[in-house]
């Protein structure tokens, strides 16, 4: 296994741990973000974007 694999196979297995299941599309991003195509900062900020967005959708 890659290093990059195992990195995503660690992180798909402690998120399973704390109940998260990652789907497909979510293990791409995770290896993008291992081999540096995706900078995690970036990631993080569009993430919390989309979950404010969500969130005030509710209301």
């Amino acid at each position: 296994m890659s290093d990059v694999e195992t990195a995503v196979a660690n992180a798909v297995a402690n998120a399973a741990l704390a109940g998260v299941e990652f789907d497909e599309e979510w293990k791409r991003t995770l290896r993008d973000v291992a081999t540096g195509l995706i900078d995690a900062n970036e990631l993080i900020a569009q993430e919390i974007v989309r979950f404010r967005s969500d969130r005030d959708a509710q209301r």
